[in-house]
């Protein structure tokens, strides 16, 4: 599409919010035309727009139920897909590091590096819950994969009005 004046105004505006960060990014390409698919997973399509809206409503909630905040780590546990997106995409909404944590390691090297990197909260992939419960997690692990939509899960908090959050 066309960038009108207009369009790189509110693209300058995401800049200035977000930065050059992946939420800035994010935001930017939802401005610039938020139909183009920017991402295929098992699940199918995803716009840009879709992930603009999820990512800020996911970050909304982990910021506004107090457990991911501006200068906090975010363990992020999953396979590539929109989980492992929304996760990063909404810890860096809110001014919080993603600590991006391989589904692959082993137990105790996960053990060392939630503890190295000071984690308390995880966002995991379902099927990795018994690698988290091995590697002896005590903090708030919330279901990321979109097949599940439970209560505590990202994809609950994804499903929600969008809320605004303060500046990080």
């Amino acid at each position: 599409r066309r960038a009108t004046p207009r369009r790189l105004v509110r693209m300058g505006q995401a800049l200035a919010a977000h930065g050059l960060t992946l939420a800035g990014v994010t935001r930017i390409a939802s401005v610039r035309d938020g139909r183009d698919v920017i991402l295929v997973d098992r699940l199918g399509p995803v716009t840009a727009d879709q992930l603009d809206r999820w990512t800020a409503t996911v970050a909304g909630e982990l910021a506004g139920r107090g457990l991911v905040v501006a200068g906090t780590r975010l363990g992020v546990l999953c396979h590539s897909g929109r989980s492992f997106l929304v996760a990063t995409i909404a810890a860096s909404r809110v001014g919080a590091d993603a600590v991006l944590l391989h589904p692959d390691s082993p137990s105790g090297v996960l053990a060392e590096m939630l503890r190295t990197e000071d984690v308390h909260v995880v966002a995991y992939d379902e099927e990795l819950g018994d690698l988290l419960a091995a590697a002896g997690f005590r903090g708030t692990a919330l279901v990321a994969d979109a097949d599940n939509p439970g209560g505590g899960s990202l994809p609950a908090m994804a499903a929600l009005p969008q809320a605004d959050i303060a500046r990080p």
